[in-house]
């Protein structure tokens, strides 16, 4: 079995972040695009926009993911939209977070949720959203990273790292996590990037990766992409299979 589900976040709810909207042009976009993409590699895909990317649905998302996929299926997550950094809370220095559309998710909440994957399921997270690198965008001034200060007045409540992850995880991201990833006008430079190159000649994970940052290098050298191998090496199999 072979899922995917896409995130595409143009904006956020103000209630849930002091006022701010955080409009954004291509997430929606994004995630019409990899849900397309992934299609075509024989994927059942699905794609959630704005209003319905909730922390609810993220959990169900992830929930229901870590239930139904067995050893040797595949799941991959892509999210589009803003993403936050802080150092607010009291252990492991500056977190990350997704910024879902009535609340934040910290990197260490993504972390937990994945230990529910089996041993021998395969998953791959896709972040095109700043500080993306360390969740182990504007055309040239739009970006995707929430404003520190927002981030900081409407955190969650701490979570902390619990359980280990046993299933292959890798993620694919925007930028490290001391970088910001641009929105566009039809898709994000990483999404527009990895669309791009999702060809017939690249055989595994890494190989897309790999072809990602050399057009990223070229055309974006602001902006980073990074493969991280939570557990597994899920690079270096078949992306088509």
């Amino acid at each position: 079995m072979k899922t995917c589900v896409t995130l595409g976040l143009n904006g956020v709810n103000p209630v849930s972040y002091g006022g701010w909207t955080g409009d954004l042009v291509a997430c929606d976009s994004d995630a019409t695009g990899y849900a397309a993409a992934f299609a075509t590699l024989g994927y059942s895909s699905s794609a959630i926009f704005d209003s319905g990317v909730t922390l609810s649905a993220f959990r169900s998302v992830l929930t229901t993911a870590a239930a139904n996929t067995q050893p040797g299926d595949w799941f991959v997550l892509t999210y589009s939209g803003h993403g936050g950094q802080s150092e607010n809370w009291g252990f492991g220095g500056y977190k990350e977070t997704l910024c879902l559309y009535d609340g934040q998710l910290a990197d260490s909440e993504l972390h937990n949720m994945l230990t529910a994957f089996k041993a021998g399921a395969n998953v791959v997270v896709v972040l095109d959203c700043c500080h993306s690198g360390g969740m182990d965008r504007g055309i040239m001034q739009r970006v995707r990273v929430a404003p520190f200060h927002v981030v900081r007045q409407t955190l969650p409540a701490p979570v902390e790292r619990s359980g280990d992850i046993v299933a292959n995880v890798g993620f694919m991201t925007a930028c490290r996590a001391d970088e910001v990833a641009q929105d566009g006008d039809t898709n994000g430079a990483f999404t527009g990037a990895n669309l791009l190159n999702l060809v017939s000649t690249v055989v595994t994970w890494a190989d897309w990766c790999a072809a990602v940052q050399v057009y990223m290098l070229r055309y974006f050298p602001r902006q980073h992409p990074q493969w991280i191998s939570v557990a597994g090496a899920v690079e270096k199999q078949a992306l088509r299979v």
